[in-house]
C-alpha cells in the first residue's frame, strides 16, 4: 500500500543504522589558490556541502548562521578578497519549507546568493560571479573552513516529529551519495531497500522511490513498518531514533517561523509533532511515539507503551482510496484502534516502580541499593525486584537479570567496562517500569555521579509525559575517561570525601525543586574545601540560589553559589541552544570551526540556560553565541567547572566524550 509520509520512517531508521547517530553533513570552503599577504585570494573560492539539512530556523537563530561562520574564519585566516569567482558545489537545504519538494539547483542558488552575502556583511569582497556545479565531487584545492552539522539524530527530529519533506528527501539522497555513490532518488531509495532487506524483515513488495513519502509510487506492507520499529525497539539506536518521533496527545507549545513551520523556541515545551493532538485519552496520552501521512489515503504507525501491562506495542495501519471528506473518520478509527490496543485487558494491577539508591563497584562486583515503592513488600514466590543490566545503557535483554527479595544485590562486573542499572518492582501481575539508569565500574581514579535532577519525574510534562524514569547519570558515565572508576548515587545519600572527583548533575531543577538544598550545599562545601574537584551543571542552578535571579533565594544560597561556585547570576534564558570556547579557557582550542549544540530534541529541552559571570580568580570557559559566560572554570584552593546547562543535553556523544575529558585534564587526573 502507500505509505505516504511513514516512507520516513524507512529513510531516517535506515540512514541512523547506517551512518550513525553523531553523523554529521560537511561543509567546506576551498581553494586552489592561496592567500596572499594583502589578504587576496588570487583565484575562485568553492564551497563544497554534502547535503546539510540544517540551514534553517529550525537549528539556528538564521538560515545564514553557518555561511557567516565559514566567513568568520575565512576572515581570520586573514581573507579580504577574492579575486575569482565563487563556486558552488554539491547540496544543501536553506530555508527549507517543511511541505515542499526538495529542489537541489534552487538550495544551491539559495546557498550561493547567501555565501556571497555573509562574506560581503564580514568585510570580505568578491570581484567575480557566481558560478554553480551540479557535482557532488570535491572541488581541487585545500580546505580554508568548515562548519559540520548538528549530529543526525538531531537532524531526524523534524523529519519524524513535523513531517519535513524536504528533509527527507534531502536525506535520502545524502544517503544514495554516501553509501551509494550517487546523490539521487533512486540510489537512494536502493540503500533503503538493500537496509531493510539486511534486517531480516521481509521485502517482498517493498518499493521506494523518494525519503518523504510524497511520491504515491511508493509500496511497503504495515508488516515491513511494523518490522521496523521492532528491530530500532532492539537496536542501540533505538532510544535516539524513537526520540524523534511524534508524542501522541500531549501538543505541548508551539510557534512558527516564515515558512509557516511548528518549531521550537525557547521559554516554552517543544511541540510533539503531527500526533500531539491525537489519541488523548488516558490509556495512549504520552505513550504512543509515533508517525503520521496523509496522501491518497491515511497512515498512522508508531510504538505504545502500555499503560497497564507494561509491555512495548508497534503498530501500523495503512488505508488508501480514502477521499480528502473522509480523512477525519479514518483517523478518528485508527486512534480508537489504538486506544483498543491500549486498555486494560487483564485488570491486572502492576507494581509501582522502585527507585534507584547507590550503584557501587566494589571488590565483588557491583552493588546496587534498591528503594522499594511505599507498600510494596517482598515475598517469595509473590514479589521482589527484577536487576537489569547493560553494557551501553541502551540495550536490555530482560532475560539476563536477577530476580532478588533483598534491597540490596551485588551483580558480576563487566570487564573493563561500565555496568549500566536499571531495577523493576515484580509480581504475579507483572513489572513495573523501570527506574532511573545508573552506572558504575571499577578502576584507578574515583569519581562519583551526583543524580540530582530530580524535577523530571514530579509531573508529567510535554518533555516526560509519562513521569518516566530518567537515563541522564548514564550519558555522564558513558563520557567519562575509560581509566575511571565510578559510582552512581541520588543527591539524597551523598558521601563525597573519598573521590577524586564528583560530577553533579542538577539537569533542569531550580527554585521549586531546589537545585542545593541546604544538606547539599553543606556537603559540597565540605568536600571542596578539602580541596576536591567538582564538575556541576544545570540549566536554573544560578537562577535558583543567586538573589538577583530569584527573589526567594536566601542569603545562604547566595553565599554557596557566588564563594564556591564562583560567579553569580546574570540571565535567565541565554535564548540560544550553542556555545564557543572562550579565549583562555579548556575549550578555547577545542570549538573552532563548529558550535556544541545543546538542543537533543525528544529527550531534554533545556528553556532557560543560566548566563554567568564569573567571580574573583574564576574565567569563562564557555559562551553563548549572545556572548555571555554558558561555563566557569576555576582552580585554586579546589577544582570547579560549571555549566549553565545540562552536559547531558550535548547533542554529540562525541562532544560529551571530549567536554568531559577537558574537564578532568584541567583538575589533573
Amino acid at each position: 500500500m502507500i505509505p505516504a509520509s511513514n516512507t520516513k520512517i524507512f529513510t531516517t531508521a535506515a540512514s541512523l543504522d547506517l551512518l550513525g547517530e553523531d553523523h554529521q553533513a560537511l561543509t567546506r570552503a576551498i581553494s586552489a589558490a592561496s592567500i596572499d599577504a594583502q589578504g587576496r585570494l588570487n583565484g575562485d573560492l568553492a564551497l563544497h556541502g554534502e547535503h546539510d539539512l540544517t540551514w534553517s530556523g529550525w537549528f539556528y537563530p538564521d538560515s545564514r548562521t553557518p555561511l557567516d561562520d565559514i566567513a568568520d574564519q575565512l576572515w581570520a585566516r586573514g581573507l579580504r578578497t577574492v579575486s575569482g569567482n565563487l563556486s558552488i558545489w554539491g547540496a544543501w537545504l536553506y530555508d527549507g519549507y517543511h511541505l515542499g519538494t526538495y529542489d537541489p539547483a534552487t538550495q544551491r542558488t539559495r546557498v550561493g546568493n547567501a555565501f556571497k552575502a555573509a562574506l560581503q556583511a564580514r568585510g570580505i569582497t568578491v570581484s567575480g560571479t557566481l558560478v554553480y556545479n551540479a557535482t557532488m565531487a570535491l572541488p581541487a584545492g585545500s580546505e580554508l573552513a568548515r562548519w559540520e552539522s548538528s549530529p543526525l539524530w538531531v537532524v531526524e527530529w523534524p523529519i519524524n516529529h513535523q513531517s519535513h519533506n524536504e528533509m527527507a528527501d534531502a536525506l535520502c539522497r545524502h544517503l544514495g551519495y554516501l553509501e551509494g555513490g550517487t546523490s539521487d532518488y533512486a540510489t537512494g531509495g536502493q540503500v533503503v531497500a538493500d537496509w531493510l532487506a539486511a534486517t531480516g524483515i521481509d521485502d517482498t513488495g517493498f518499493q521506494v522511490h523518494d525519503g518523504s513519502g510524497l511520491d504515491i509510487t511508493n509500496r511497503v506492507t504495515a508488516r515491513q513498518l511494523v518490522g521496523v520499529y521492532a528491530y530500532m525497539t532492539k537496536s542501540p539506536l533505538g532510544p535516539a531514533w524513537i526520540s524523534t518521533l511524534s508524542v501522541g496527545g500531549v501538543p505541548g507549545a508551539s510557534a512558527s517561523n516564515d515558512a509557516g513551520d511548528i518549531i521550537v523556541t525557547t521559554n516554552s515545551a517543544p511541540y510533539n509533532g503531527t500526533l500531539a493532538y491525537r489519541m488523548t485519552g488516558a490509556d495512549t496520552a504520552g505513550r504512543v511515539f509515533g508517525k503520521s501521512g496523509t496522501s491518497a489515503g491515511i497512515t498512522t504507525t508508531g510504538l505504545l507503551e502500555h499503560k497497564h501491562d507494561g509491555h512495548r506495542y508497534a503498530f501500523a495501519f495503512l488505508m488508501n482510496s480514502i477521499t480528502t471528506a473522509q480523512y477525519d473518520v479514518a483517523r478518528a478509527v485508527q486512534d480508537q484502534l489504538v486506544a483498543l490496543l491500549a486498555k486494560d485487558h487483564d485488570s491486572l494491577t502492576r507494581p509501582a516502580a522502585p527507585t534507584l539508591g547507590c550503584v557501587r563497584a566494589t571488590a565483588d562486583g557491583i552493588t546496587v541499593d534498591i528503594i522499594a515503592p511505599p507498600g510494596f513488600t517482598p515475598a517469595d514466590g509473590q514479589a521482589g525486584f527484577r536487576v537489569e543490566t547493560s553494557p551501553d545503557g541502551d540495550s536490555w535483554d530482560p532475560n539476563q537479570s536477577l530476580f532478588t527479595l533483598a534491597t540490596t544485590a551485588t551483580i558480576a562486573a563487566l570487564p573493563d567496562s561500565p555496568t549500566y542499572v536499571r531495577v523493576r518492582s515484580e509480581t504475579t501481575s507483572g513489572r513495573s517500569d523501570a527506574s532511573d539508569v545508573y552506572a558504575a565500574r571499577a578502576g584507578t581514579v574515583r569519581a562519583l555521579i551526583v543524580d540530582a535532577d530530580d524535577r523530571w519525574q514530579k509531573q508529567p510534562t510535554n518533555e516526560n509525559p509519562r513521569a518516566a524514569a530518567h537515563a541522564f547519570a548514564a550519558e555522564h558515565a558513558a563520557a567519562l575517561p575509560d581509566s575511571f572508576a565510578f559510582d552512581t548515587c541520588p543527591n539524597e545519600r551523598l558521601a563525597l570525601a573519598s573521590y577524586d572527583v564528583v560530577v553533579w548533575a542538577a539537569g533542569e531543577e531550580g527554585s521549586a525543586d531546589e537545585s542545593f538544598a541546604q544538606v547539599e550545599q553543606a556537603a559540597v562545601a565540605d568536600y571542596l574545601d578539602h580541596g576536591g574537584n567538582l564538575f556541576v551543571s544545570g540549566a536554573e542552578i544560578a537562577y535558583d540560589l543567586d538573589p538577583t535571579g530569584n527573589s526567594a533565594a536566601t542569603a545562604a544560597d547566595r553565599t554557596f553559589y557566588q564563594a564556591y561556585l564562583r560567579a553569580r547570576y546574570d540571565g535567565d534564558d541565554a535564548g540560544t541552544f550553542a556555545v564557543t570556547g572562550a579565549s583562555g579557557g579548556i575549550f578555547a582550542d577545542f570549538v573552532t570551526y563548529r558550535r556544541i549544540s545543546f538542543w537533543t530534541p525528544g529527550a531534554i529541552f533545556v528553556a532557560f540556560p543560566d548566563e554567568l559571570v564569573p567571580l574573583g580568580e574564576a574565567k569563562p570557559c564557555l559562551t553563548y553565541d549572545t556572548g555571555a559566560a554558558a561555563c566557569v572554570q576555576y582552580k585554586g584552593e579546589y577544582g570547579l567547572v560549571s555549566l549553565g546547562f545540562p552536559f547531558e543535553s550535548i547533542d554529540r556523544a562525541a562532544d560529551r566524550r571530549e567536554v568531559m575529558a577537558r574537564v578532568m585534564t584541567y583538575f589533573g587526573l
